[in-house]
């Protein structure tokens, strides 16, 4: 297990001497799930992130911002192994609580495999197509994710496991010195409940327009809740 955490840590590490001022977001989602006919499922989520404050030299400051709200629709068909292919649409706001929020429109394509019964790890490639009032952006994301149950060889309900994973997206705007690199790094806990739910935290670190002048990062603190309909 410490072999898988040790590199994890030390990424984390490194990338956090980037930025001198981190926006804190909480960030609660959502997940509902149901398998339908043949190879078929679906699942819909539902993400709202709060920005909760900010770190800078003089320490942390705390406020209250309302910063995105996120409906997410995914249709998932199964292929051989654990390969599967999704269509998605996302409906997002950005400060949904203004008198007239920013909207984005995007579409999803994706394909994932993994594999592991203890040790559970998956891929995930997805293109975007984004769509905003005054902008049109593509997007390119990897995803690597793992977990591994906390005692024992393998998950089994009421037990608690550990979560972590890495993004890499990369935005192409079309306009010149607007294309850029973002990383997203977490790791947290779940857990199993008796009804096959999932309840997740975690912390994620994310740094914006990577390998530029003008790049930053961010704290997220994530909750997420899985539900099987």
């Amino acid at each position: 297990m410490k072999r898988y955490l040790l590199p994890v840590f030390v990424f984390f590490l490194f990338f956090t001497s980037f930025g001198q001022v981190r926006p804190v977001f909480i960030e609660p989602a959502l997940s509902v799930g149901k398998t339908l006919k043949g190879r078929w499922s679906a699942n819909a989520k539902l993400v709202f992130r709060q920005q909760m404050g900010l770190f800078d030299s003089d320490g942390f400051t705390a406020f209250s911002q309302s910063d995105i709200l996120e409906i997410q629709l995914f249709a998932n068909y199964k292929l051989l192994g654990s390969k599967q292919i999704t269509l998605g649409y996302l409906y997002g706001i950005d400060e949904p609580f203004l008198d007239e929020p920013a909207w984005e429109h995007r579409l999803m394509q994706q394909f994932t495999f993994g594999s592991g019964n203890g040790f559970k790890w998956v891929n995930r490639f997805r293109l975007e197509q984004r769509f905003g009032e005054e902008n049109f952006r593509n997007r390119f994301r990897y995803r690597f994710t793992f977990d591994r149950p906390i005692s024992g060889s393998q998950l089994d309900s009421g037990e608690w496991y550990f979560v972590a994973g890495d993004e890499w997206l990369y935005t192409f705007t079309g306009k010149a010195g607007e294309d850029h690199l973002e990383n997203r790094l977490n790791a947290g806990l779940g857990y199993l409940f008796e009804n096959g739910q999932k309840l997740q935290f975690e912390i994620q670190y994310r740094i914006i327009r990577m390998v530029s002048s003008c790049a930053s990062s961010a704290w997220h603190f994530l909750v997420t809740h899985n539900l099987k309909w």
